[in-house]
């Protein structure tokens, strides 16, 4: 993922699921620091997946990203809603 916009303390960041793990075994991803300096002086860092950096910068967590996975949570509170009765669908086309 690249950020266009509002980086952050991030530029770029890339995870493939089991490629790296930390001394834990903690999933880990690769991450471009946003600011030129930090450039300089680290050119990528390792972060857990799950580690307070990676929870404090996104709502959801990068192995929790992507279209397959919003589609699942978005059928999954879509599904708990309607039990709840706060939701109705109807077809309009």
């Amino acid at each position: 993922m690249t950020w266009l916009k509002n980086a952050g303390k991030c530029k770029r960041t890339l995870w493939v699921e089991g490629e790296n793990r930390g001394r834990n075994g903690e999933e880990q991803a690769l991450v471009e620091p946003a600011g030129a300096l930090a450039r300089l002086v680290v050119s990528t860092v390792k972060i857990p997946i799950h580690g307070p950096d990676a929870q404090q910068a996104s709502r959801h967590p990068i192995d929790r990203f992507g279209f397959q996975a919003t589609l699942e949570r978005l059928v999954r509170d879509n599904e708990r809603f309607a039990q709840r009765g706060v939701v109705r669908w109807e077809y309009l086309g």
